[in-house]
């Protein structure tokens, strides 16, 4: 079994990841398709933007 004690849960590594990709340059709405829109793609689920 791996050692969990040592690894960040998950939210907090996607927290992480959200705020290299912001550092980087990667724009709010590139950080929505990556962490929202495409795995809702992926499962089949209905994408709602903030104007619907």
């Amino acid at each position: 079994m791996l050692d969990s004690k040592s690894n960040p849960k998950h939210i907090v590594g996607n927290r992480w990841m959200i705020q290299i990709l912001l550092a980087y340059g990667v724009t709010r709405e590139e950080i929505t398709k990556i962490f929202k829109t495409n795995p809702a793609q992926h499962l089949g689920l209905e994408v709602k933007t903030h104007a619907e």
